[in-house]
C-alpha cells in the first residue's frame, strides 16, 4: 500500500524500503496477522545520517479511532 503509493521520507525525501518498516504494540493501531496486539505501523528511514520515523497514520492510512476498537479475542 504505501510502498505502492512512493511514499517518501518527510525529512530527506528517500523513497521508503521495505526493510524499513516499524511496528509496535498500540491501541489504536492496525490489526496485523500473526500479532496478538494491535500494531502501530511506520517506517524508519535508512538513508545515512537521516533514520527519521514516519506512521502510516503521516502518510494517510487512517488508524482506529477508540470508539472502533474491539477489544481482543483471549484464547
Amino acid at each position: 500500500m504505501a510502498m505502492e503509493s512512493g511514499a517518501k521520507c518527510f525529512d530527506c525525501r528517500r523513497p521508503f524500503q521495505p526493510e524499513a518498516i516499524i511496528h509496535y504494540d498500540h491501541p489504536w493501531g492496525w490489526v496485523v496477522e500473526g500479532y496478538r496486539e494491535r500494531q502501530w505501523l511506520g517506517f524508519r528511514c535508512l538513508a545515512p545520517r537521516c533514520g527519521y520515523e514516519t506512521s502510516f497514520d503521516k502518510l494517510g492510512y487512517r488508524h482506529l479511532r477508540p470508539s472502533e476498537l474491539t477489544p481482543p479475542s483471549r484464547p
